[in-house]
């Protein structure tokens, strides 16, 4: 008899579970999950980005009540938050095309933690120039 995978095998909270709590996985469950998450979190962002946008077209004052909501604190948190979802998501996909196309997945573990810490540091980076530019 053959033994099922997948949502008839183990059931759908199986796969919740995979997707939202990877724990006790490897470094590469990790950065699969990541992935995959700071992609979604960009679409949801592209789509929100578009609906906020969306009435500026039509109304001049909306743009100045924009600027009011993307320059106060909070707007550019979700700014630098911004920032992390899109250099640590190109930077791992980076990993991902060297070490599917070199057929080398040896150094993985190390080059994940490298898209980490230079994600996290143009991350800090780019917060210390947008709060700096903000505030004078």
């Amino acid at each position: 008899m053959e033994k099922i995978v997948g949502v008839q095998g183990q059931g759908l909270g199986f796969l919740i579970q995979r997707w939202l709590l990877p724990l006790k996985r490897s470094i590469g469950t990790w950065a699969f999950v990541f992935n995959r998450w700071s992609g979604i979190l960009l679409v949801v962002y592209l789509y929100a980005h578009l609906g906020v946008l969306t009435p500026i077209a039509f109304s001049p004052n909306a743009y100045d009540q924009f600027l009011v909501i993307a320059r106060s604190p909070l707007g550019l948190i979700f700014d630098v938050g911004l920032i992390l979802l899109l250099i640590y998501h190109s930077l791992n996909g980076l990993r991902i095309i060297y070490t599917s196309l070199a057929g080398r997945i040896e150094p993985q573990r190390g080059l994940f933690w490298g898209v980490v810490g230079l994600s996290l540091l143009l991350t800090a980076y780019s917060a210390l120039l947008i709060f700096s530019s903000e505030g004078g």
